[in-house]
């Protein structure tokens, strides 16, 4: 029986070559909205035609978070499909890296004038981790669910462990997010509806003890092409306001009028011309 379903998903294949968000640019990408009042619901025993779909499904529901967009399950079908003409074996799951790459792809084409990117990130670096959920962005895991850690969430709803394995049941693969203002992890697959576990341990914890896989994977409003520039007009716009922040309190201590309305106009020029233009461009890019 294991034999059998341990593909839901294959291994978190990945290249050198792969986009890794550092911190710095972690830091600029913009919030998103709080998504607990929004997020749909997927989850695979609503459809029929394949139980080894995690990967998929995984995918869809980060994009539909960052997007605010619910796929119908024809669409889902209509991205499963594709992953054959990609090469997929019946009967297996996903490599992570691939299903996430189709799944923008096809939103890419459906949607040209809305496009999204997609980037990795170490799962053993738990501040960048934190850094994304704490701007509510939905992360795309794959791991090794094994006995200890099935236990663990059946136990009392939680993860609450990081036991090394050392005999692993399947492949699986899941979201993380931030949701009641804790970390959490939501399975796509059990039952009829999405399940959700409170994560009590950090992600490198679970990432030594062989559980979570390499990297974690994740659907962004900002395109690789753009990260440096908007990089550069966030150093920029710091830059303004300090400027502004100078002025104002250059303009407190001095009595001189002539010398308090150039700092009053300069500032204004700030405001009115720099920091408009600014933000007009960082609106473009994002």
């Amino acid at each position: 029986m294991i034999e059998e379903i341990e593909n839901w998903c294959l291994w978190d294949w990945y290249e050198n070559t792969d986009f890794l968000l550092t911190e710095a640019d972690i830091y600029t990408l913009p919030e998103l909205y709080t998504q607990d009042t929004i997020r749909y619901d997927y989850n695979q025993w609503k459809q029929t035609w394949s139980k080894k779909s995690c990967s998929i499904f995984c995918a869809v529901w980060a994009m539909s978070d960052l997007k605010n967009y619910q796929f119908s399950l024809d669409e889902i079908y209509e991205i499963d499909w594709l992953s054959y003409k990609k090469g997929r074996v019946d009967w297996q799951g996903r490599y992570t890296k691939n299903a996430f790459a189709l799944v923008c792809d096809w939103w890419n084409k459906k949607f040209p004038e809305n496009p999204a990117a997609y980037y990795a990130i170490p799962f053993a670096n738990d501040e960048k981790c934190e850094m994304i959920m704490g701007k509510n962005y939905n992360l795309w895991v794959s791991f090794n669910y094994t006995k200890d850690y099935a236990m663990d969430a059946a136990d009392n709803g939680e993860i609450d462990r990081a036991v090394k394995w050392y005999k692993r049941l399947v492949w699986h693969c899941v979201n993380e997010i931030i949701k009641d203002w804790r970390k959490q992890i939501k399975d796509n697959y059990a039952w009829s509806k999405s399940q959700y576990y409170k994560v009590n341990v950090s992600n490198s914890a679970l990432y030594n003890a062989w559980i979570f896989h390499t990297r974690a994977y994740l659907f962004t409003n900002v395109k690789e092409d753009n990260i440096g520039e908007v990089k550069r007009l966030e150093r920029v716009k710091t830059a303004c306001l300090n400027a502004l922040e100078y002025n104002s309190q250059l303009w407190h201590e001095t009595n001189d009028k002539t010398l308090q309305k150039k700092l009053h106009d300069t500032n204004e020029w700030i405001r009115n011309n720099n920091l408009k233009y600014i933000e007009e461009n960082l609106n473009k890019l994002r």
